[in-house]
């Protein structure tokens, strides 16, 4: 279906107008990709997980990053069968809980909409 293109967001409330412009470009980028009207939020996630706010288990990898290929100079590659013979350098993520993730997500939103703070722990703007 062809995209709406709707007004840029006016909440009154800066923080949630940024992230809801935000939302909308990828929600429009990957509609115009052929995947859906959908978000992925993988930023959300790594800035919790950096952050010390998501619950994960992880295990030992290697990772490289391709960069000789003109086709996918780029791509992040992981060696999880330890072919390369490598000594790990990352951390692969094997389990979380995304209804957390969200659910925090959630909460931090509504402490802005409330007015209880800003996403980067300030006094909101009044």
């Amino acid at each position: 279906r062809p995209r709406v293109a709707g007004p840029a967001a006016a909440t009154g409330r800066p923080v949630l107008d940024v992230l809801a412009d935000a939302l909308r470009f990828y929600f429009e980028f990957h509609h115009d990709y052929d995947q859906g009207y959908i978000a992925h939020l993988h930023d959300l996630f790594a800035a919790q997980v950096a952050a010390g706010q998501a619950r994960i288990a992880t295990r030992a990898t290697v990772v490289d990053v391709e960069a000789d290929s003109e086709l996918l100079r780029g791509t992040t590659v992981h060696d999880t069968r330890d072919i390369w013979g490598r000594r790990p350098n990352a951390q692969l993520v094997t389990a979380n809980d995304p209804a957390e993730v969200f659910a925090a997500f959630a909460r931090a939103v509504g402490a802005v909409v409330a007015g209880e703070r800003t996403l980067d722990g300030g006094s909101p703007a009044r």
